[in-house]
């Protein structure tokens, strides 16, 4: 069948099994599939569109997010890596925007290589370009500690925190590796982000419970708790809270609406509220917004149930 009709035989980025993929071609490909320069430039006028300098689009519509990062991939070249906001946004982080959100599609090269970041896409050439790309939803990635380092600065200073902690919550990466991997990027890690890292060395497992972590740990009344233990009664698993008090049986649970207010999550935290109650525990609730807005709440529900402590059979838990 003749390319020149069909646009479908343009090879390299412009294969696989996806349509977006077929749609997409650099100008080189497009000359290796038959196409003339003339017929290109004309089509770029009219049935088709440019969105980077050398990046066609085989079609007149709207670009889909995947056409966005292949267009992006296509314009930097061999070897590019996408990094930064849109590797989270592929991960599907919770904190991280979705795929179609990301404004900046940001892409790492390699420092041989002269290309300029245009439209919407941030490239970077480096020396220590990642050699093992991962691939996600099909597009070569750095990797995730990487791809965090890369994303300081250009989105949302919680937004990335939030990432940060999810990235050790999955089980991926421990804290220490993401910690390097800024280092090696030479973020400077003070601040919110050293406190981020102080928060994750401790088994703080959120935002919100970072906060919680900090203003406990300023409060020099209130004994420090247990963060994220798991709890075992009379030799079986009874529940992971957030933070514990072991010698008093006060158990605290950072609630988000985002984790704990929605269909089964919300039906699991109530079961669980009444199974630790029902066995005498004193289990207190507080939301994010709280802990940003009021915290010294927190700490007034923590000073009375000290004070009226202990509770629950806490001589029958186990904590590992």
């Amino acid at each position: 069948m003749d390319a020149r009709k069909t646009g479908s035989t343009a090879k390299g980025r412009t294969t696989g099994s996806s349509s977006h993929r077929c749609q997409i071609a650099s100008h080189a490909q497009l000359l290796r599939a038959g196409w003339c320069r003339d017929t290109i430039s004309r089509r770029a006028r009219g049935a088709w569109q440019r969105p980077l300098p050398g990046t066609y689009v085989l079609h007149s519509g709207p670009l889909t997010w995947q056409q966005r990062y292949q267009a992006a991939l296509l314009y930097a070249g061999d070897a590019a890596q996408l990094t930064g906001p849109a590797v989270l946004a592929l991960h599907r982080f919770t904190d991280a925007p979705a795929p179609a959100q990301v404004q900046k599609v940001h892409v790492l090269i390699p420092g041989t290589r002269a290309r300029a970041s245009t439209g919407y896409v941030r490239v970077q050439r480096t020396r220590s370009l990642p050699p093992h790309p991962v691939r996600l939803d099909g597009f070569p990635c750095a990797p995730l500690p990487r791809a965090l380092a890369d994303a300081h600065g250009r989105m949302p200073d919680e937004a990335l925190r939030g990432c940060l902690y999810e990235a050790v919550q999955r089980g991926r990466y421990q804290a220490a590796d993401l910690r390097e991997a800024f280092r090696a990027r030479r973020v400077a890690v003070t601040g919110e982000l050293a406190s981020v890292f102080a928060d994750l060395a401790a088994d703080t497992h959120s935002v919100a419970e970072g906060r919680a972590r900090r203003l406990i740990a300023a409060a020099p009344d209130i004994p420090q708790p247990l963060w994220n233990p798991k709890l075992h009664l009379d030799g079986s698993f009874l529940c992971r809270p957030d933070a514990y008090w072991p010698v008093h049986g006060i158990i605290l649970e950072v609630d988000s609406v985002r984790h704990h207010a929605r269909g089964d999550d919300f039906a699991r935290t109530l079961a669980r509220h009444n199974r630790l109650t029902a066995l005498g525990f004193c289990v207190l609730h507080v939301t994010p917004a709280q802990l940003r807005d009021v915290p010294a709440e927190l700490l007034a529900h923590l000073r009375g149930a000290l004070a009226r402590s202990p509770y629950g059979p806490v001589n029958r838990v186990r904590v590992t």
